[in-house]
């Protein structure tokens, strides 16, 4: 099974938004995969003001071909009706099985559908899942039409470490190729992180400055505070 990696930068998210929007990121993104007909089983995600990440494990490479049956007109219906029906399914009408249902004969249609790739409906669900995200404020800027918190400054994908090929639409004919890198802190970080796993991209991050995963960080904070008090015998 495919692990999936999202990471998504931006500009100083306010803090109290922060903890709906990671919640909302997992949520959705989940959300607009089952949509598809893919099983996520886990998911992990972290926050920081600048930058957003989800991994949701579990997920099919490939989803499973099926097939789709319609049912058409009655084999006695006029021959225009039968060919529009032949048109909608895209068989010819040899390709048509005709059945009794009790009620007279139909013709029905059986049709093949090819499982969807993962990486190939990603695409469309960040697109989707970017153009819908639920901010209780936003704001458009430059040309673009997308609206969010922040100006965004680019979002990335990778599949079991492999990243994805594609582009983000923010519309007046302006595209933001997926990002293989991401920067950690503006001024201390000596160099981009790279987005291949969740793991290492909190381990990276934190090298360059910046604890991404909002547990860790409150409580480094809560350790730190402690530590400065006891220094000068003080209480928190």
């Amino acid at each position: 099974m495919a692990v999936l990696f999202v990471e998504i930068s931006c500009e100083e998210i306010p803090a109290r938004m922060q903890k709906n929007a990671i919640a909302a990121l997992e949520r959705n993104l989940t959300s607009l995969l089952k949509n598809e007909g893919f099983n996520p089983s886990t998911t992990r995600s972290v926050i920081s003001p600048r930058h957003m990440a989800v991994e949701i494990a579990g997920l099919e490479e490939q989803l499973a071909d099926s097939v789709s049956e319609k049912r058409g007109p009655r084999t006695s219906a006029p021959d225009k009706a039968i060919d529009g029906f032949c048109q909608s399914a895209g068989l010819e009408r040899s390709q048509l099985e005709v059945r009794d249902t009790g009620k007279g004969e139909f013709y029905f249609a059986s049709m093949q559908i090819k499982g969807a790739a993962l990486k190939v409906v990603l695409p469309a669900i960040l697109q989707q899942l970017i153009e819908e995200f639920p901010w209780p404020k936003s704001q458009r800027w430059g040309e673009t039409s997308i609206n969010w918190v922040r100006p965004l400054h680019q979002i990335s994908a990778s599949i079991d470490g492999v990243q994805l090929a594609g582009e983000l639409k923010l519309g007046a004919g302006i595209v933001q190729p997926y990002a293989t890198h991401t920067n950690a802190h503006p001024f201390h970080a000596e160099k981009p992180v790279p987005l291949l796993h969740f793991d290492s991209y909190l381990e990276d991050m934190k090298a360059g400055y910046v604890w991404v995963d909002q547990t860790a960080r409150k409580a480094e904070i809560r350790r730190q505070l402690a530590h400065c008090a006891e220094e000068k015998s003080l209480h928190l």
